[in-house]
Parts: structure tokens; C-alpha cells; sequence
């Protein structure tokens, strides 16, 4: 970002995406400590006769998931719910379901794969086109900071995410980041798989010690470990490049982000000579130290050239000391096209250094929006 700045007149504030609490929830994600557990529970409360608004009572209701229509049937749809395995991996329960027109169950998957009625994983696809794909994970900045995975296309447009198949694609077993179980190399679509593109919303945390998980990794790595950076590659999708402004005052960005940026879910919070920011739709949350991590993202108004790509939009994970007034860029994900979109880098460090920030800077004036965010009255996620 630049040292020059004006702020858009939107009146606008770091809001929270949060859910509503519940007194008493018969089901939590935080309590299935591994698929074979999450399958074992569809075939036990789950049938043929179940109905949608059962198994969103679940799913939704209780167990707070984000519930996410398929884009072209509306019989479909999916539960996605991740946690933050103590920044070591992004753990994606992603729960779909098919049902019948008259509301009644056809069938539940785990993380693409059907379970009801014996049913079996489908096969890997066997004629491409074939993508590659990256899902950023900045929250996992001491491990997996992203996911990838190699599907087919059936109609050859990478756009439709409803029509691609996993033909490579790996994840854990255990919800647990000291025994995560065995690599399982995923079979059925993205769509309804741990590497779907689609927001959660919230990360939840990890519900046990992260002491305890910090402590057991280091023993394994030994105490004099170097920090972990790690950099994953994509060479999947097409960079959409949104155009420069007309005209870089309030009126021209305005403009440019009504004709060229996606931000649904996203805050804008300011915007200087080079590119707009926001707040990313999980909101603030606060650590067990006092600090706050957001997600912050730039769209950039031309190429902006950030390690080995020409890029126009990024992605990072903050981490923000209020009172000292600095922070740490955990992770960050740079995409070579505007919204995200193309080849992209996705680099972590275990411990970056802390940076002081100028309060007149457009940095400055993330912090001060994401520093006021846990007292406007919204609840902490």
C-alpha cells in the first residue's frame, strides 16, 4: 500500500460475521474427532426418512454450520464448518446433501463422499480437461497455509464449480493436529469436498490445549527448529484483471468497485493511490494473549509486482497488536488477477517479525477499524 491516502465516505465499520449462540446444541463439529466418526453418526441419526429441515437442525442449528445452496439444483445443498487446528491445518468438515422433491433425504456426504445405503466413492475421472487449484488456508500459518488439488472439468469452463471432479486431492482422517490420522486421497466433487472455494465464515478454534499441540511439535521437530515457510504454487484458473479507475478520487473508486470487484461478505475499509482494503467475513477474533487476527485483502487498481507474480489482488492473515499499535503478516496469498483469481503463492512464517505502523497510513487505518472492531458491540468470533 502507499503512503498517500483518502478514505471513502461509507460510514462503514468492521463488521462481525458471527452466529447466534445456542443454550443447549444435541450435536457440535468439535465433537467428531474423525470421518469414520462423522459416518458412523449419518448412519445412525440419519435415514431415508429424514427430512431438510432435520438435517439442518443439525448441521445449521445446532451445530453452526454455513449453509450453502448448490448453484444450480435447488434439491442440493451443504453444511461447511472449519477449525483451527492450532495454525497448523484449516480442518474442513463440508456435509452435502440430495434430497428428494418432497424434502426427504436421498442421500449425506462427508467431504464428498456418500454414505447412506452402502453407498461407494466415485471414481476418479478419466478424461480432462485438468486444473489445478489452491485453496488458501492463512490461518494454518505454522503449516498446510493451503490446500491443493487437481480436478477434471466436464464442460471445460473452470468457472462452473458444480461440474469438476476430484482426481487428486489428499486430506487427514482425525480432527486432532498431533494424530491426524492417514493421508486419504478424496474421490466425488470439489463442490462438496474439503477443497471447495466457499466461505465457512467463522474458523472456529480448536476446542483443546494448543499448548499442549505447540508443546508436542516442537519434540517431534526438536527446540531449535527453524520457522516454517512454506510456499505452495498454483498454476490452475485464469487471472481476471479488472481495469484501472477513470479516476482515482472518491467517485472514480466507487465506480470501480460497483463495475469490477467481487466483495459480497467482504468490508471495505480504505482505499490510498494504489488499492482499496478490507475486512475479511469471519470478522475480528481475539487470542489467548489479547491480540486479534483478521483477514485482510487488497485489490489492487493495476499489476502490482509482489515476489514472482504481477499480481492485482492479495490475501493475508493478520495478526494485530492493539496497543503496541504494530503487527504480523502470518500468511499471504497473492493472486495474479483481480477478485483473487489465477495463478497464485501462498507463503507462512511460524514467527514474522512485528512491524510498527503509522497511524496516518492506510495501514494504520486497518489496524484502528480492526482495533474497534470487539467494542462495537458485536460478539468476538
Amino acid at each position: 500500500m502507499g503512503r498517500g491516502k483518502f478514505f471513502l465516505g461509507l460510514g462503514c465499520s468492521l463488521i462481525l460475521a458471527v452466529s447466534q449462540g445456542h443454550a443447549q446444541t444435541a450435536f457440535r463439529f468439535e465433537e467428531q474427532a474423525s470421518v469414520e466418526e462423522m459416518r458412523a453418526l449419518f448412519l445412525r441419526d440419519f435415514s431415508d426418512s429424514s427430512t431438510r429441515d432435520g438435517v439442518r437442525a443439525t448441521f445449521v442449528d445446532q451445530g453452526g454450520a454455513t449453509l450453502r445452496a448448490h448453484p444450480r439444483n435447488s434439491d442440493i445443498e451443504k453444511y461447511i464448518y472449519d477449525i483451527n487446528l492450532c495454525g497448523y491445518y484449516v480442518w474442513r468438515w463440508n456435509i452435502s446433501a440430495d434430497y428428494r422433491p418432497d424434502g426427504r433425504l436421498m442421500q449425506l456426504y462427508v467431504n464428498a463422499e456418500p454414505v447412506l445405503g452402502d453407498a461407494k466413492p466415485a471414481e476418479a475421472p478419466k478424461k480432462g480437461p485438468f486444473y489445478r487449484a489452491d485453496l488458501p488456508r492463512p490461518q494454518a500459518f505454522k503449516g498446510e497455509a493451503s490446500l491443493a488439488v487437481i480436478f477434471a472439468d466436464r464442460d471445460g469452463d473452470p468457472e462452473t464449480v458444480d461440474d469438476q471432479d476430484i482426481l487428486t486431492g489428499v486430506g487427514p482422517t482425525n480432527v486432532d493436529p498431533l494424530n491426524m490420522g492417514r493421508a486419504y486421497p478424496y474421490r466425488g466433487e470439489v463442490w462438496r469436498s474439503i477443497f471447495d472455494g466457499d466461505s465457512a465464515g467463522v474458523v472456529a478454534p480448536y476446542p483443546g490445549d494448543c499448548k499442549a499441540v505447540h508443546a508436542g511439535m516442537l519434540r517431534r521437530v526438536g527446540a531449535n527448529a527453524t520457522p516454517i515457510l512454506r510456499s505452495s504454487p498454483s498454476t490452475g484458473g485464469s487471472a481476471r484483471n479488472a481495469p484501472m479507475p477513470a479516476a482515482l478520487d472518491d467517485v472514480g473508486v466507487r465506480s470501480w468497485l460497483a463495475d469490477h470487484i467481487e466483495s459480497d461478505g467482504w468490508i471495505l475499509i480504505t482505499a490510498d493511490e494504489s488499492a482499496v482494503s478490507f475486512g475479511g467475513p469471519a470478522g475480528v477474533t481475539e487470542l489467548a494473549d489479547g491480540t486479534l487476527s483478521a483477514l485482510v485483502r487488497h485489490e489492487y487498481y493495476g499489476p502490482m509486482r509482489l515476489g514472482p507474480l504481477d499480481s492485482q489482488s492479495n490475501l493475508q492473515s493478520w495478526n494485530v497488536d492493539c496497543r503496541g499499535r504494530r503487527l504480523r503478516v502470518l500468511s499471504m496469498a497473492i493472486y495474479e488477477g483481480s477478485n483473487l483469481s489465477g495463478p497464485s503463492q501462498a507463503q507462512a512464517q511460524a514467527e514474522p517479525s512485528w512491524i510498527q505502523v503509522e497511524p496516518n497510513s492506510a495501514r494504520g487505518a486497518i489496524i484502528k477499524r480492526i482495533c474497534e472492531a470487539p467494542t462495537t458491540g458485536q460478539r468476538l468470533k
